[in-house]
């Protein structure tokens, strides 16, 4: 079957949702995960990934993923990572803005400094400080595949800006 868009982006979904919703994972060819605005949390973060496999030649499909307003935590990001990490094939899209991530970026920048496939990161609203800001610039120097990156309404100060703009000189995007 070919891939297919799943949204069920401003519903209210409970953590059993977001496990129904990864076995359907496992089951068919999604290419699109849209679950915007669910208000899932780290429980259903968690849910989410149950059924996706650890093997190493296990792979999503996915080419989007947009889990941003979702009150997702650096705990929470720790399954975001999973769901990374099966579709570093395919994963060009990657959406968790206005989540409560803080510091915790720095678990999806240490998993996308060898893809070579994403192209927009947005983590606008994440609570991101100095330190985010430098693992962002850091995933930029390695990183070549980003083309867009999304960091707005951080509280990242002068250093921050400077850390991305550092990373953005080595990019050869």
């Amino acid at each position: 079957a070919a891939p297919f868009t799943l949204d069920m982006s401003y519903r209210a979904v409970l953590a059993y949702d977001c496990l129904c919703v990864s076995y359907f994972l496992s089951c068919y060819p999604v290419s699109q995960l849209k679950m915007a605005g669910c208000d899932m949390g780290v429980k259903g973060a968690e849910m989410l990934v149950k059924h996706i496999s650890n093997e190493v030649t296990y792979s999503l499909p996915l080419e989007l993923v947009n889990l941003s307003w979702n009150d997702l935590t650096a705990v929470g990001m720790e399954d975001v990572v999973k769901i990374v990490r099966t579709s570093s094939a395919t994963l060009r899209v990657l959406d968790v803005h206005y989540n409560k991530i803080g510091d915790g970026i720095s678990v999806i920048t240490d998993h996308l400094q060898h893809n070579n496939v994403l192209t927009k990161l947005n983590v606008a609203q994440c609570g991101l400080s100095v330190r985010g800001a430098s693992c962002l610039g850091e995933l930029l120097k390695v990183n070549n595949s980003i083309k867009e990156l999304g960091m707005g309404v951080n509280q990242i100060g002068d250093e921050g800006v400077l850390s991305v703009c550092e990373g953005l000189q080595c990019n050869k995007t």
